[in-house]
């Protein structure tokens, strides 16, 4: 049984991981909530690493900006 505090949200959104204005990785956010996201990903990115995340959203310029997000 999945109990989550937020209600998530299934999506399909091209997304750059960066650290540090240096670009990591490449992948598709999978969903959404207010408490946090899923992102796919052919890059490793270690748990505890503070992540910027670019968000590329349908007919939006410019991309969805989260300044920090910590990956688990």
């Amino acid at each position: 049984m999945d109990i989550r505090k937020h209600m998530r949200f299934p999506v399909q959104f091209q997304t750059v991981l960066s650290v540090a204005n240096h670009t990591v990785g490449e992948g598709i956010t999978l969903n959404i909530s207010t408490g946090g996201c899923k992102i796919e990903s052919g890059s490793r990115v270690e748990p505890g690493t503070e992540l910027e995340l670019h968000v590329h959203l349908p007919d939006q310029e410019p991309t969805l900006e989260i300044k920090r997000a910590t990956v688990l």
